[in-house]
């Protein structure tokens, strides 16, 4: 690669000579085609140029064996980070997933655990056979008797008040 003198690379030495070519010079004219090229390349060399200053940390205009091995060390670092943040991406989807595939599920069980006490409740008025009152009455708690016993003063009550209007 051309030095400067101060023992720095110039980003026109890489684009001299192509700029030379692209101004027409040796030719009939400019092309606008070969223009537009050059532009093109000189972008690229502009890149070029950065990486090269990236890869050449001691600045020497070489690159050396140790300057290109840690640069390839730090791109397989850098991808094997984009690949776990890549990774760490669809484990995140797939926990989503799986939080919805849970969700659907208990929802499932709750519905069953429903069907089943509703199917109990079947078979068991199924099975009822009709009691007596008497036997009602001997299953009675307070709360049943205290209710019953409303019930049938404001049942005689309503009797009597019948039986004066008519």
């Amino acid at each position: 690669m051309p030095e400067s003198a101060s023992g720095q690379r110039s980003e026109t030495d890489l684009m001299g000579v192509r700029t030379n070519m692209a101004d027409g010079s040796g030719s009939d004219g400019p092309d606008p085609e070969a223009a537009a090229t050059e532009k093109e390349h000189v972008g690229i060399d502009l890149v070029a140029n950065k990486i090269f200053d990236q890869i050449d940390t001691n600045r020497d205009g070489v690159i050396d064996r140790a300057e290109f091995g840690a640069h390839m060390r730090a791109t397989q670092l850098y991808d094997t980070l984009i690949a776990a943040e890549h990774a760490a991406v669809d484990l995140k989807q797939q926990a989503a997933a799986v939080d919805e595939a849970s969700t659907a599920m208990g929802e499932l069980l709750e519905m069953e655990f429903a069907k089943q006490a509703i199917q109990k409740a079947e078979l068991a008025i199924a099975a009822a056979e009709p009691v007596s009152y008497t036997h009602l009455r001997a299953h009675e708690t307070p709360e049943h008797l205290v209710c019953r016993l409303l019930l049938e003063k404001k049942k005689k009550k309503n009797n009597e008040t019948s039986i004066q209007l008519t």
